[in-house]
């Protein structure tokens, strides 16, 4: 069971293990509804996937009430709680990594990859946390050569560098800051982002802008079907942004001008 939309590659590795997909749409907070997603758990169900920021649309779903969800799921049913973007998620009373303040629950496991805040996505490093007991079943499903020499060289680096992790952390906060200032100053209403990109609402079909873009030579996100008018903007480097913004008042799209 998984949120929608969510990140995939989940659904199209569960689909290859012959597990069936129960997608429970996010609610009105962009959020994942855990409720909702309680009221379809059955016998069958056997995992919950939860992104925690949430990609495609960088939003986050309060700590407490995962932990309210945990305490209310029957046995059987494990939850993969996805920290990929945690680290561009600022800590607050709505947001505790489920590392750093962990819960003692065989049922949980949490993801975590150095392909966002480190850089290193083309190396495919990442790792699971959970009790004993669970990661003891998931070695039975590990690849025999899972980690590259470069990979865990390059990760061991990484996770030495602070000085390196603590500006970039400084650099997306001051780029979402501007990107979101970039975006009021056109009447566009990004949602709250928590991670290094931003979903925002355009209040037109997405395919539109897509195009625009790529004839300008600029890749944006895809469409993440069912929010079709919501365009996905990873943040770049601020001359790219400058860019970004020069071809996207090109597109003339006015949000008030579309009700």
């Amino acid at each position: 069971m998984m949120a929608l939309p969510t990140f995939e590659a989940i659904a199209d590795y569960a689909r290859a293990a012959g597990s069936e997909i129960m997608p429970v749409p996010l609610n009105r907070y962009f959020a994942h509804d855990l409720p909702a997603m309680l009221a379809q758990v059955n016998q069958s169900t056997r995992l919950i996937y939860i992104c925690n920021p949430n990609n495609p649309t960088a939003t986050l779903t309060p700590r407490k009430e995962i932990e309210a969800f945990l305490t209310k799921l029957p046995e059987s049913v494990y939850v993969l709680i996805d920290e990929a973007y945690h680290d561009f998620a600022e800590p607050s009373a709505m947001y505790r990594s489920f590392l750093q303040q962990p819960v003692d629950d065989p049922r949980v496991i949490v993801l975590r990859t150095f392909s966002k805040i480190y850089g290193l996505a083309g190396i495919r490093l990442g790792y699971g946390v959970g009790l004993p007991g669970t990661i003891k079943k998931l070695r039975d499903h590990m690849t025999q050569d899972n980690v590259s020499v470069v990979a865990a060289i390059a990760g061991s680096a990484a996770l030495q560098d602070h000085t390196a992790l603590e500006a970039a952390i400084k650099r997306n906060a001051d780029d979402r800051q501007e990107f979101f200032n970039s975006a009021q100053g056109r009447a566009l209403k990004p949602i709250p982002s928590h991670t290094n990109f931003y979903m925002m609402d355009i209040t037109v079909p997405v395919q539109r802008a897509i195009e625009h873009f790529k004839k300008h030579r600029i890749l944006v996100g895809r469409p993440f079907p069912p929010m079709d008018n919501f365009l996905r903007v990873s943040l770049g480097q601020p001359k790219e942004m400058l860019e970004f913004w020069r071809v996207w008042d090109l597109f003339g799209v006015h949000p008030n001008m579309h009700h």
